[in-house]
């Protein structure tokens, strides 16, 4: 065994959201307003807890602020993809 001298991870990062919240592996530990941990979602509401995760990200890991981000997503991130990008747009941070 011997290390890859040309790992990819020194010219690229990867960061994955699921989405929205509770689904897949992520928790929903919150109750609602009737006693239940059911939410309801909208595309709207969840671009704007991805670009809180984005943004937090970027917040905690500021060394990676200068690198170019590309947004991309399968199956329902044909929805998920152009929000978080209108979101990115709209506040202008990147």
């Amino acid at each position: 065994m011997f290390e890859n001298p040309y790992p990819w991870n020194l010219e690229a990062n990867v960061m994955y959201l699921e989405s929205p919240a509770g689904v897949g592996f992520s928790r929903n530990d919150h109750m609602n307003d009737k006693g239940s941990t059911d939410i309801i979602f909208t595309d709207e509401l969840q671009s704007e807890d991805a670009f809180a995760a984005v943004k937090n990200f970027y917040t905690l890991f500021p060394e990676y602020v200068a690198n170019e981000i590309y947004i991309s997503g399968e199956s329902y991130g044909g929805i998920y993809v152009p929000y978080l990008a209108w979101q990115i747009y709209e506040h202008n941070n990147f």
